[in-house]
């Protein structure tokens, strides 16, 4: 599990001037609590079989206006942050 960065921190004004915007913006929603919220019913319901991954990730998709560009499988990895993403295969 990563370890979240406080805001509160002498360099966190530093760190978010060095972001481009799409990192921003993912910095932005893993912060906003409507959309942790809305991201872990998402999880729950898949792990329950409520629905299926696929529809899950488009509907949230949809809900918050993201897009992530095709990710490498060299860089995939566990996803242990709150920002969706497909988990590569």
């Amino acid at each position: 599990m990563s370890i979240i960065p406080d805001w509160r921190s002498a360099t966190a004004a530093d760190d978010l001037h060095q972001l481009n915007r799409p990192g921003f913006a993912q910095e932005f929603l893993r912060r906003n609590h409507d959309y942790q919220e809305d991201y872990h019913q998402m999880i729950r319901r898949v792990a329950t079989g409520a629905v299926s991954e696929d529809a899950a990730t488009l509907a949230l998709v949809h809900r918050w206006g993201l897009s992530f560009r095709v990710r490498s499988d060299s860089l995939c990895g566990p996803n242990s942050g709150v920002v969706a993403a497909r988990t590569c295969s």
